[in-house]
C-alpha cells in the first residue's frame, strides 16, 4: 500500500482550521457541563 500523497497548504490550512473549530467546541461543552453541575452542587449545599 502506498502511502496518502502530502496535503497541500490549503488542505492543511482548512483541517487546522476545522480541528481548532472542533477543539472550542468540546471545551464549550466541557466547560458547560462543569458549571452546570457547580451550580447544581451550591443549590444542594444551600438547601435548595
Amino acid at each position: 500500500m502506498q502511502p496518502p500523497p502530502p496535503l497541500t497548504r490549503e488542505q492543511s490550512e482548512d483541517l487546522r482550521r476545522r480541528r481548532r473549530g472542533r477543539n472550542l467546541l468540546l471545551f464549550s461543552a466541557l466547560l458547560a457541563l462543569a458549571l452546570l453541575f457547580y451550580a447544581m452542587s451550591m443549590v444542594k449545599l444551600r438547601g435548595g
